[in-house]
């Protein structure tokens, strides 16, 4: 009966240190769940403040290719008033010039430039 007694003891005292090891193994593993999800949580945050900062960058750009066309338009409205000959044929050049500059920045190449044609 006493070697029973030390038997149950023994396993008593076996199932305590597996109990032991698995809580701390649990206590590692629910940590390392945090630091992932921490590290998660800062790449989200880091992709979304890439993706504000590029919403404004084609925001920008949108603006400035808007305010170029007006320009633009503005500048061939008073090139078909009437504007001294050599005049208008130097703003055509100049508005080539930049329309082909900042266009090829902002967006694909056009096939052809609006001026070009009416010539």
């Amino acid at each position: 009966m006493l070697e029973e007694c030390h038997a149950l003891q023994r396993r008593l005292s076996d199932s305590a240190d597996k109990d032991k090891d698995l809580r701390l193994e649990k206590v590692d593993l629910q940590e390392a769940l945090i630091k992932s999800e921490e590290e998660r949580l800062e790449i989200a945050k880091a992709l979304i403040d890439f993706q504000v900062e590029h919403n404004q960058s084609v925001a920008e750009a949108e603006r400035t290719k808007f305010d170029l066309e007006k320009r633009v338009l503005e500048l061939e409205t008073q090139v078909r008033r009437g504007i001294p000959a050599g005049f208008a044929e130097r703003s055509n050049l100049c508005l080539t010039f930049l329309f082909s500059r900042f266009s090829s920045a902002i967006s694909p190449p056009l096939k052809k430039n609006r001026l070009s044609r009416r010539r």
